[in-house]
């Protein structure tokens, strides 16, 4: 059985793996065994996050890196997170309008993956599509989100290489590092540069980031780009500096462990997540908490002894 799903998916043709997608999204134990099978024989796309607020050209952007890519030979994975359910159309419609080049294209793979209310915004799926994709040979995998703060945080555990995408007049980056976009990105684009103004919101990153990113100003990648014009030299040269940070990592034998990193990262979140969610669903943990809150507003004790309190009862020693 598991001979022939790996055959399955490495035959990479696309309405079996449409269909093995769709298995693995709903069926649980499914999709565990089948991420056991494949995850030995990844670890050969480059896995690109882009993400950056509703309207700020993402999708365009998707759009004419898999041009580029293609032009190269390279075969791309496309996934579309979307925060909506798929029934709804919502943002996909448009987003298969500006894809439309694409999808029939037999070297170019393209998923909407609903979030299904996951933490962080990205779907439970995600993780599965990017085995199988790895496998079916695709060499690029682009992942689309929608900036939402925990969201950006988790897409940084699972792509190698994260793109923040911003707008000239969105004044948007001090929110974005609240948010915990900004630390994420290892590159950041001002897409629809033309408008002007792209030079205040470059000084506004650079300020920022000098005061929170342990690179130089040097090191700093801010690109400017137009993704709608046809002929945008600034697509370009995003391409040019996602295949030098990739090979960069290759070059140097620095990928696995930058891999490994990220997998920590995931695990660790992971395990907070699924601490956190079991305790405090408890019928203990809102007995707990309800006394806690009665003795804050009695003045009996202040929010940190109330916080150390908790973590005691239930978490250290739940027992008492």
């Amino acid at each position: 059985m598991g001979e022939n799903r790996i055959s399955n998916v490495q035959a990479a043709a696309q309405l079996p793996l449409s269909k093995l997608l769709s298995r693995a999204e709903t069926d649980v134990s499914y999709r565990a065994s089948l991420a056991s099978e494949l995850r030995p024989l990844t670890g050969r796309s480059h896995v690109i996050g882009i993400t950056g607020s509703a309207g700020v050209g993402k999708s365009s952007i998707i759009s004419k890196l898999t041009q580029l890519f293609r032009s190269e030979d390279h075969r791309v994975g496309i996934l579309s997170v979307d925060p909506s359910s798929p029934l709804t159309g919502g943002a996909l419609l448009g987003d298969r309008i500006r894809m439309s080049n694409h999808y029939l294209d037999d070297g170019v793979f393209i998923r909407s993956l609903a979030t299904r209310g996951q933490l962080g915004g990205l779907s439970s799926a995600i993780h599965i599509a990017l085995s199988i994709l790895d496998v079916a040979g695709y060499d690029v995998i682009l992942i689309e989100t929608v900036g939402t703060g925990q969201a950006d945080v988790d897409l940084g555990y699972i792509a190698d290489t994260v793109v923040l995408v911003l707008l000239p007049d969105s004044g948007d980056t001090i929110q974005f590092l609240k948010a915990g976009s900004l630390e994420t990105a290892d590159i950041y684009v001002i897409n629809k540069a033309d408008r002007g103004n792209s030079g205040r919101v470059v000084a506004e990153l650079k300020t920022t980031l000098g005061l929170n990113n342990p690179y130089s100003e040097d090191e700093l990648i801010i690109l400017e780009t137009s993704a709608i014009t046809d002929n945008d030299s600034g697509i370009f040269q995003l391409g040019q500096e996602l295949d030098r940070i990739h090979g960069r990592w290759i070059k140097d034998d620095s990928l696995r462990a930058h891999r490994e990193a990220k997998l920590k990262g995931r695990l660790l979140a992971g395990i907070r997540h699924a601490i956190v969610s079991q305790a405090l669903g408890s019928q203990q943990a809102n007995m707990v908490t309800t006394n806690l809150l009665e003795s804050i507003q009695l003045g009996e004790i202040d929010i940190e002894t109330a916080i150390s309190t908790a973590v005691e009862k239930l978490w250290t020693h739940p027992d008492r």
